[in-house]
Protein backbone atom coordinates (compact mmCIF):
# COMPACT_ATOMS: atom_id res chain seq x y z
CA UNK A 1 0.00 0.00 0.00
CA UNK A 2 2.85 2.51 0.84
CA UNK A 3 4.56 0.95 -2.52
CA UNK A 4 1.34 2.31 -4.16
CA UNK A 5 0.85 5.96 -2.86
CA UNK A 6 4.50 6.35 -3.14
CA UNK A 7 3.90 5.62 -7.18
CA UNK A 8 0.91 7.98 -6.78
CA UNK A 9 2.73 10.77 -5.13
CA UNK A 10 5.78 10.50 -7.38
CA UNK A 11 3.02 10.68 -10.79
CA UNK A 12 1.57 13.40 -9.51
CA UNK A 13 4.60 15.36 -8.32
CA UNK A 14 5.94 14.63 -11.80
CA UNK A 15 3.13 15.81 -14.00
CA UNK A 16 3.08 19.21 -11.33
CA UNK A 17 6.90 19.30 -12.62
CA UNK A 18 6.22 19.08 -16.12
CA UNK A 19 3.35 21.68 -16.05
CA UNK A 20 5.57 23.80 -14.36
CA UNK A 21 8.39 23.35 -17.36
CA UNK A 22 5.13 23.76 -20.11
CA UNK A 23 4.15 27.53 -18.45
CA UNK A 24 7.68 28.37 -18.31
CA UNK A 25 8.40 27.65 -22.01
CA UNK A 26 9.09 30.37 -23.60
CA UNK A 27 6.29 31.64 -26.63
CA UNK A 28 7.43 30.34 -30.46
CA UNK A 29 6.01 30.64 -33.73
CA UNK A 30 3.82 28.51 -34.79
CA UNK A 31 2.76 29.66 -38.28
CA UNK A 32 2.37 32.98 -40.97
CA UNK A 33 0.13 33.89 -43.36
CA UNK A 34 0.48 36.27 -46.04
CA UNK A 35 -2.37 38.30 -47.74
CA UNK A 36 -2.95 40.90 -49.91
CA UNK A 37 -6.70 41.22 -49.20
CA UNK A 38 -6.65 43.88 -46.39
CA UNK A 39 -7.13 48.12 -45.76
CA UNK A 40 -3.32 48.35 -47.09
CA UNK A 41 -1.27 46.82 -49.57
CA UNK A 42 -0.71 43.38 -47.74
CA UNK A 43 -1.15 41.68 -44.66
CA UNK A 44 0.64 38.87 -42.41
CA UNK A 45 -0.71 36.63 -40.11
CA UNK A 46 1.34 35.65 -37.33
CA UNK A 47 0.36 32.47 -35.21
CA UNK A 48 2.02 32.23 -31.56
CA UNK A 49 1.80 28.95 -29.64
CA UNK A 50 1.13 31.50 -26.61
CA UNK A 51 -0.99 34.55 -26.25
CA UNK A 52 1.35 37.57 -26.90
CA UNK A 53 0.63 40.91 -25.61
CA UNK A 54 0.05 42.90 -28.76
CA UNK A 55 1.85 46.38 -27.74
CA UNK A 56 5.01 43.87 -27.13
CA UNK A 57 5.29 42.53 -30.16
CA UNK A 58 4.54 46.01 -31.68
CA UNK A 59 7.73 47.38 -30.13
CA UNK A 60 10.15 44.54 -30.19
CA UNK A 61 9.31 43.90 -33.80
CA UNK A 62 10.80 45.72 -37.49
CA UNK A 63 10.33 46.05 -40.74
CA UNK A 64 13.45 46.40 -43.60
CA UNK A 65 12.38 48.69 -44.98
CA UNK A 66 10.48 50.49 -42.44
CA UNK A 67 7.20 50.40 -43.96
CA UNK A 68 4.70 51.93 -41.91
CA UNK A 69 2.24 49.33 -40.11
CA UNK A 70 0.75 48.32 -37.20
CA UNK A 71 -0.27 45.38 -35.09
CA UNK A 72 -3.64 44.34 -34.82
CA UNK A 73 -5.42 40.86 -32.89
CA UNK A 74 -5.28 39.42 -29.77
CA UNK A 75 -4.49 36.27 -28.16
CA UNK A 76 -1.85 34.14 -29.87
CA UNK A 77 -3.14 35.62 -33.17
CA UNK A 78 -1.89 38.76 -34.49
CA UNK A 79 -1.72 40.47 -37.61
CA UNK A 80 0.88 43.05 -39.34
CA UNK A 81 -0.71 45.03 -41.63
CA UNK A 82 0.65 47.73 -44.33
CA UNK A 83 -0.30 51.03 -44.20
CA UNK A 84 -2.30 52.52 -47.43
CA UNK A 85 0.21 54.72 -49.69
CA UNK A 86 2.76 52.52 -49.69
CA UNK A 87 4.57 50.16 -52.50
CA UNK A 88 6.60 46.53 -52.16
CA UNK A 89 9.08 46.38 -55.12
CA UNK A 90 11.20 44.06 -53.35
CA UNK A 91 10.88 41.17 -50.21
CA UNK A 92 10.53 42.64 -47.01
CA UNK A 93 12.48 41.52 -44.11
CA UNK A 94 10.95 40.83 -40.73
CA UNK A 95 12.50 40.76 -37.61
CA UNK A 96 9.94 39.41 -34.64
CA UNK A 97 10.22 40.41 -31.37
CA UNK A 98 8.23 40.68 -28.08
CA UNK A 99 6.85 38.80 -24.81
CA UNK A 100 3.52 36.53 -24.22
CA UNK A 101 1.44 37.71 -21.36
CA UNK A 102 2.94 36.03 -18.48
CA UNK A 103 5.71 38.55 -19.75
CA UNK A 104 8.42 35.38 -20.97
CA UNK A 105 10.04 36.49 -24.09
CA UNK A 106 9.77 35.31 -27.62
CA UNK A 107 13.46 34.35 -29.04
CA UNK A 108 13.81 36.76 -31.76
CA UNK A 109 13.11 35.85 -35.04
CA UNK A 110 14.25 36.48 -38.22
CA UNK A 111 12.44 36.03 -41.70
CA UNK A 112 11.66 37.73 -45.36
CA UNK A 113 8.43 38.10 -46.78
CA UNK A 114 7.10 38.13 -50.47
CA UNK A 115 3.74 39.15 -50.92
CA UNK A 116 3.46 40.62 -54.23
CA UNK A 117 1.45 38.05 -56.41
CA UNK A 118 3.25 36.59 -59.79
CA UNK A 119 2.29 37.34 -63.30
CA UNK A 120 1.06 34.23 -65.31
CA UNK A 121 0.58 34.18 -68.98
CA UNK A 122 -1.08 32.14 -71.54
CA UNK A 123 1.55 32.32 -75.02
CA UNK A 124 1.89 30.48 -77.88
CA UNK A 125 4.02 27.60 -78.26
CA UNK A 126 5.18 25.11 -80.83
CA UNK A 127 2.38 22.43 -80.47
CA UNK A 128 -0.58 24.42 -78.78
CA UNK A 129 -0.85 27.28 -75.83
CA UNK A 130 1.38 27.27 -72.59
CA UNK A 131 1.34 28.65 -69.54
CA UNK A 132 4.37 30.85 -68.79
CA UNK A 133 4.71 33.04 -65.20
CA UNK A 134 7.22 35.97 -65.00
CA UNK A 135 10.14 35.33 -62.11
CA UNK A 136 11.65 37.59 -59.31
CA UNK A 137 14.19 37.73 -61.75
CA UNK A 138 12.68 38.58 -64.56
CA UNK A 139 12.73 35.32 -66.62
CA UNK A 140 10.12 33.49 -68.06
CA UNK A 141 9.42 29.47 -66.76
CA UNK A 142 7.79 27.27 -68.24
CA UNK A 143 4.78 25.75 -65.82
CA UNK A 144 2.30 23.60 -68.54
CA UNK A 145 2.01 22.98 -72.15
CA UNK A 146 -1.33 22.16 -74.16
CA UNK A 147 -1.62 20.19 -77.73
CA UNK A 148 -3.73 23.10 -78.43
CA UNK A 149 -5.60 26.40 -77.68
CA UNK A 150 -6.30 27.27 -73.81
CA UNK A 151 -9.17 28.74 -73.65
CA UNK A 152 -9.97 29.59 -70.18
CA UNK A 153 -7.49 30.31 -67.14
CA UNK A 154 -8.35 30.90 -63.12
CA UNK A 155 -5.54 31.13 -60.58
CA UNK A 156 -7.01 29.83 -57.45
CA UNK A 157 -7.63 32.25 -54.78
CA UNK A 158 -4.54 30.76 -52.20
CA UNK A 159 -1.89 30.84 -54.58
CA UNK A 160 -1.75 26.95 -54.92
CA UNK A 161 -2.92 26.10 -58.13
CA UNK A 162 -4.29 27.39 -61.79
CA UNK A 163 -7.01 25.69 -62.97
CA UNK A 164 -7.71 25.91 -67.20
CA UNK A 165 -9.21 24.35 -70.02
CA UNK A 166 -8.35 23.53 -73.41
CA UNK A 167 -9.76 22.71 -76.16
CA UNK A 168 -9.59 20.12 -78.83
CA UNK A 169 -12.00 21.34 -81.62
CA UNK A 170 -15.91 21.15 -80.32
CA UNK A 171 -14.84 19.66 -76.90
CA UNK A 172 -12.86 21.10 -73.80
CA UNK A 173 -11.49 19.54 -71.44
CA UNK A 174 -10.54 20.82 -67.54
CA UNK A 175 -7.33 20.58 -65.91
CA UNK A 176 -5.32 21.92 -62.61
CA UNK A 177 -1.64 22.61 -62.10
CA UNK A 178 -1.31 22.38 -58.59
CA UNK A 179 1.49 24.27 -57.15
CA UNK A 180 3.72 24.99 -54.05
CA UNK A 181 5.06 27.86 -53.20
CA UNK A 182 6.09 30.19 -49.65
CA UNK A 183 5.50 34.21 -49.15
CA UNK A 184 7.76 34.02 -46.55
CA UNK A 185 10.95 32.51 -46.63
CA UNK A 186 14.21 32.42 -44.06
CA UNK A 187 17.10 32.99 -46.41
CA UNK A 188 16.97 33.35 -50.19
CA UNK A 189 13.46 32.79 -51.54
CA UNK A 190 12.25 29.45 -53.09
CA UNK A 191 11.23 29.00 -56.22
CA UNK A 192 7.60 28.08 -56.78
CA UNK A 193 7.13 24.36 -57.25
CA UNK A 194 5.00 22.71 -60.10
CA UNK A 195 3.42 19.83 -58.15
CA UNK A 196 1.62 18.09 -61.39
CA UNK A 197 -1.28 18.42 -63.54
CA UNK A 198 -4.09 16.61 -62.97
CA UNK A 199 -7.48 16.49 -64.94
CA UNK A 200 -10.63 18.08 -63.03
CA UNK A 201 -13.60 16.44 -64.83
CA UNK A 202 -13.07 13.28 -67.00
CA UNK A 203 -15.79 13.90 -69.96
CA UNK A 204 -15.13 16.00 -72.55
CA UNK A 205 -17.17 18.92 -72.13
CA UNK A 206 -18.71 21.19 -74.71
CA UNK A 207 -17.51 24.60 -72.37
CA UNK A 208 -16.53 25.42 -68.80
CA UNK A 209 -15.87 28.13 -66.64
CA UNK A 210 -13.98 28.68 -63.48
CA UNK A 211 -14.53 31.05 -60.25
CA UNK A 212 -12.16 30.75 -57.17
CA UNK A 213 -12.30 32.47 -53.95
CA UNK A 214 -9.52 33.30 -51.55
CA UNK A 215 -9.67 29.94 -49.28
CA UNK A 216 -8.79 27.82 -52.48
CA UNK A 217 -12.13 26.59 -53.39
CA UNK A 218 -13.32 26.08 -57.27
CA UNK A 219 -16.33 26.55 -59.06
CA UNK A 220 -17.09 24.56 -62.96
CA UNK A 221 -19.77 25.57 -64.60
CA UNK A 222 -20.17 23.33 -67.67
CA UNK A 223 -21.84 21.59 -70.03
CA UNK A 224 -21.42 17.78 -71.77
CA UNK A 225 -22.41 16.48 -75.39
CA UNK A 226 -26.13 15.65 -75.51
CA UNK A 227 -26.99 17.67 -72.60
CA UNK A 228 -29.12 20.91 -73.01
CA UNK A 229 -28.83 22.28 -69.72
CA UNK A 230 -25.58 23.46 -68.01
CA UNK A 231 -23.86 21.75 -64.77
CA UNK A 232 -22.35 23.27 -61.47
CA UNK A 233 -19.10 21.46 -59.23
CA UNK A 234 -18.04 22.81 -56.69
CA UNK A 235 -14.44 21.22 -55.44
CA UNK A 236 -13.69 22.91 -52.26
CA UNK A 237 -9.90 23.63 -51.19
CA UNK A 238 -9.84 20.21 -49.19
CA UNK A 239 -10.73 18.32 -52.22
CA UNK A 240 -14.58 17.35 -51.45
CA UNK A 241 -16.69 17.78 -54.53
CA UNK A 242 -19.75 18.91 -54.38
CA UNK A 243 -22.78 19.21 -57.31
CA UNK A 244 -24.69 22.04 -57.31
CA UNK A 245 -28.51 22.79 -58.17
CA UNK A 246 -27.42 25.42 -59.77
CA UNK A 247 -30.00 27.31 -62.19
CA UNK A 248 -28.50 30.30 -63.39
CA UNK A 249 -28.78 32.17 -66.53
CA UNK A 250 -25.01 33.07 -67.16
CA UNK A 251 -21.85 32.99 -65.54
CA UNK A 252 -21.79 32.57 -61.52
CA UNK A 253 -19.04 33.66 -59.47
CA UNK A 254 -17.77 32.87 -55.60
CA UNK A 255 -17.53 35.61 -53.57
CA UNK A 256 -13.51 35.71 -52.43
CA UNK A 257 -14.01 35.45 -48.78
CA UNK A 258 -15.70 32.47 -49.11
CA UNK A 259 -18.99 30.57 -48.09
CA UNK A 260 -21.43 32.47 -51.00
CA UNK A 261 -21.67 33.15 -54.82
CA UNK A 262 -23.49 34.88 -56.88
CA UNK A 263 -25.08 34.05 -59.80
CA UNK A 264 -27.37 35.48 -62.31
CA UNK A 265 -31.19 34.82 -63.48
CA UNK A 266 -33.77 35.85 -65.78
CA UNK A 267 -34.30 38.75 -64.03
CA UNK A 268 -31.39 39.81 -61.51
CA UNK A 269 -28.92 38.30 -59.49
CA UNK A 270 -28.83 35.77 -57.23
CA UNK A 271 -26.76 35.72 -53.51
CA UNK A 272 -27.13 31.89 -51.97
CA UNK A 273 -24.64 30.40 -49.60
CA UNK A 274 -22.77 27.74 -50.52
CA UNK A 275 -23.17 24.12 -48.70
CA UNK A 276 -22.68 23.87 -45.08
CA UNK A 277 -23.68 27.60 -44.54
CA UNK A 278 -26.66 28.60 -43.38
CA UNK A 279 -29.12 28.96 -46.38
CA UNK A 280 -29.85 32.20 -47.96
CA UNK A 281 -31.07 34.19 -51.25
CA UNK A 282 -30.74 37.52 -51.75
CA UNK A 283 -32.41 39.01 -55.08
CA UNK A 284 -31.35 42.28 -56.56
CA UNK A 285 -33.45 42.88 -59.30
CA UNK A 286 -32.24 44.72 -62.84
CA UNK A 287 -29.97 43.48 -66.00
CA UNK A 288 -26.94 43.50 -63.54
CA UNK A 289 -23.93 41.13 -63.59
CA UNK A 290 -21.03 41.11 -60.95
CA UNK A 291 -17.97 42.87 -62.50
CA UNK A 292 -16.02 42.68 -59.26
CA UNK A 293 -15.74 42.45 -55.68
CA UNK A 294 -13.83 45.15 -53.23
CA UNK A 295 -11.39 43.51 -50.71
CA UNK A 296 -13.09 44.67 -47.59
CA UNK A 297 -16.31 46.08 -46.66
CA UNK A 298 -18.34 43.99 -48.45
CA UNK A 299 -18.94 46.46 -51.51
CA UNK A 300 -18.71 45.17 -54.90
CA UNK A 301 -18.89 46.99 -58.47
CA UNK A 302 -22.38 45.61 -60.83
CA UNK A 303 -21.96 46.65 -64.46
CA UNK A 304 -26.12 47.09 -65.55
CA UNK A 305 -27.21 46.90 -69.24
CA UNK A 306 -29.86 49.47 -70.47
CA UNK A 307 -32.73 49.13 -73.07
CA UNK A 308 -31.26 51.80 -75.13
CA UNK A 309 -27.61 49.63 -75.44
CA UNK A 310 -25.84 51.70 -72.79
CA UNK A 311 -23.97 50.00 -69.84
CA UNK A 312 -23.51 51.43 -66.40
CA UNK A 313 -21.31 50.87 -63.52
CA UNK A 314 -22.99 50.82 -60.20
CA UNK A 315 -20.97 50.35 -56.12
CA UNK A 316 -23.27 47.94 -54.11
CA UNK A 317 -22.67 48.12 -50.71
CA UNK A 318 -24.68 46.58 -47.58
CA UNK A 319 -27.85 47.35 -46.95
CA UNK A 320 -28.10 49.69 -49.32
CA UNK A 321 -29.69 50.42 -52.80
CA UNK A 322 -27.18 50.13 -55.87
CA UNK A 323 -25.04 53.71 -56.33
CA UNK A 324 -24.57 54.67 -60.41
CA UNK A 325 -21.07 55.72 -60.40
CA UNK A 326 -21.38 56.20 -64.66
CA UNK A 327 -23.16 55.15 -67.26
CA UNK A 328 -22.18 55.89 -71.41
CA UNK A 329 -22.64 54.02 -74.64
CA UNK A 330 -18.74 52.39 -73.97
CA UNK A 331 -18.83 48.54 -73.07
CA UNK A 332 -17.56 47.69 -69.64
CA UNK A 333 -14.62 45.75 -70.21
CA UNK A 334 -13.38 45.37 -66.61
CA UNK A 335 -13.96 47.31 -63.27
CA UNK A 336 -11.38 47.06 -60.21
CA UNK A 337 -11.54 48.60 -56.55
CA UNK A 338 -9.46 49.85 -53.86
CA UNK A 339 -10.47 48.53 -50.04
CA UNK A 340 -13.82 49.21 -49.58
CA UNK A 341 -14.20 51.45 -53.01
CA UNK A 342 -11.64 54.26 -51.82
CA UNK A 343 -10.42 54.30 -55.43
CA UNK A 344 -12.16 52.51 -58.45
CA UNK A 345 -10.59 52.07 -62.07
CA UNK A 346 -12.89 51.06 -65.12
CA UNK A 347 -12.05 49.58 -68.45
CA UNK A 348 -14.16 51.05 -71.29
CA UNK A 349 -14.08 50.20 -74.90
CA UNK A 350 -15.53 51.65 -77.86
CA UNK A 351 -16.02 50.69 -81.61
CA UNK A 352 -15.68 53.44 -83.68
CA UNK A 353 -17.69 52.09 -87.11
CA UNK A 354 -15.94 54.51 -89.00
CA UNK A 355 -12.01 53.34 -88.95
CA UNK A 356 -13.52 49.56 -87.95
CA UNK A 357 -11.34 49.73 -84.82
CA UNK A 358 -12.05 50.39 -81.07
CA UNK A 359 -9.95 52.35 -78.77
CA UNK A 360 -9.88 51.27 -74.39
CA UNK A 361 -9.97 53.51 -72.07
CA UNK A 362 -9.42 53.55 -68.49
CA UNK A 363 -11.20 56.02 -65.77
CA UNK A 364 -10.27 56.76 -62.10
CA UNK A 365 -13.24 57.35 -59.81
CA UNK A 366 -13.65 57.67 -56.25
CA UNK A 367 -16.86 56.40 -54.32
CA UNK A 368 -19.07 58.70 -55.33
CA UNK A 369 -17.89 58.63 -58.97
CA UNK A 370 -15.71 61.72 -59.53
CA UNK A 371 -13.84 61.25 -62.23
CA UNK A 372 -9.58 61.41 -60.46
CA UNK A 373 -8.01 60.64 -63.94
CA UNK A 374 -8.44 58.81 -67.29
CA UNK A 375 -6.54 57.48 -70.14
CA UNK A 376 -7.17 56.45 -73.98
CA UNK A 377 -5.01 53.55 -74.98
CA UNK A 378 -4.47 54.86 -78.05
CA UNK A 379 -2.50 52.75 -80.60
CA UNK A 380 -3.87 49.63 -78.97
CA UNK A 381 -6.70 46.78 -78.41
CA UNK A 382 -7.95 44.92 -75.40
CA UNK A 383 -7.36 41.22 -76.14
CA UNK A 384 -10.45 38.97 -76.50
CA UNK A 385 -9.72 37.41 -73.02
CA UNK A 386 -8.27 40.42 -71.12
CA UNK A 387 -8.41 40.43 -67.75
CA UNK A 388 -8.29 43.54 -65.43
CA UNK A 389 -7.05 43.16 -61.86
CA UNK A 390 -5.39 45.30 -59.25
CA UNK A 391 -1.84 44.32 -57.72
CA UNK A 392 -2.44 46.18 -54.33
CA UNK A 393 1.12 45.46 -52.84
CA UNK A 394 3.07 47.19 -56.33
CA UNK A 395 -0.30 49.92 -56.94
CA UNK A 396 -0.57 48.62 -60.68
CA UNK A 397 -3.26 46.86 -63.13
CA UNK A 398 -3.22 44.47 -65.10
CA UNK A 399 -4.56 43.57 -68.44
CA UNK A 400 -4.00 42.63 -72.25
CA UNK A 401 -3.54 44.78 -75.27
CA UNK A 402 -2.70 43.94 -78.49
CA UNK A 403 -1.31 46.08 -81.05
CA UNK A 404 -3.17 45.56 -84.27
CA UNK A 405 -0.71 45.01 -86.69
CA UNK A 406 0.50 42.54 -84.70
CA UNK A 407 -0.91 38.41 -84.35
CA UNK A 408 -0.79 38.31 -80.74
CA UNK A 409 -0.90 40.45 -77.54
CA UNK A 410 1.12 41.91 -74.58
CA UNK A 411 0.76 42.22 -71.33
CA UNK A 412 0.40 45.36 -69.99
CA UNK A 413 0.67 47.04 -66.34
CA UNK A 414 -0.53 50.73 -66.04
CA UNK A 415 0.39 52.43 -62.99
CA UNK A 416 -3.01 52.67 -60.73
CA UNK A 417 -2.89 56.69 -60.25
CA UNK A 418 -0.71 58.10 -62.64
CA UNK A 419 -2.02 55.79 -65.40
CA UNK A 420 1.62 55.57 -66.65
CA UNK A 421 1.39 52.22 -69.47
CA UNK A 422 4.22 49.58 -69.12
CA UNK A 423 4.32 47.41 -71.99
CA UNK A 424 5.89 43.83 -71.48
CA UNK A 425 7.86 42.60 -74.36
CA UNK A 426 6.04 39.01 -74.54
CA UNK A 427 3.55 37.87 -77.16
CA UNK A 428 0.73 36.24 -75.10
CA UNK A 429 -2.91 35.87 -75.63
CA UNK A 430 -4.01 36.11 -71.77
CA UNK A 431 -2.57 37.36 -68.49
CA UNK A 432 -3.78 37.14 -64.58
CA UNK A 433 -2.24 37.58 -61.11
CA UNK A 434 -1.18 34.40 -59.34
CA UNK A 435 -1.81 35.01 -54.88
CA UNK A 436 1.50 35.01 -53.08
CA UNK A 437 1.00 32.22 -50.49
Amino acid sequence: MRQLRWFLMAGLALAALQQQVLLQRPPHLRKLESSTVASGPAALSVEFSRPMERTSVAMDSQLKPALAHQWLGSGNLLRLLLNPGQTITAPLEVVLGGADQRGVALARQQFWWDPRPWLVVVSPGPQGDQLELLGRDGQWRLLSEAKGPITSVEPLGNGAGIAFSTSGGRTEETWLLELNQQATFQAKPQPLAVQGVKRLLDSPLTFSHFSSNRTGDLLIQWGAPGFARSFTTLIQANGQRRRLDLDASGTAQLLPGGGALIAPEADGLVLSNLPGHPPRRQFLPGSRDLSSVCPTGGRALLTRRWPDYRQSVELLEPGQPPKQLWIGSDAVMGTACERSGDRIWLLLTNWDQATNSQTPRVLVLDRSGVVQNQRELKGWELEMRSGFALDPTRDVLLLALRNPQKPFGRAAELQASTLELKIIPKPIKQAFWLPAQ
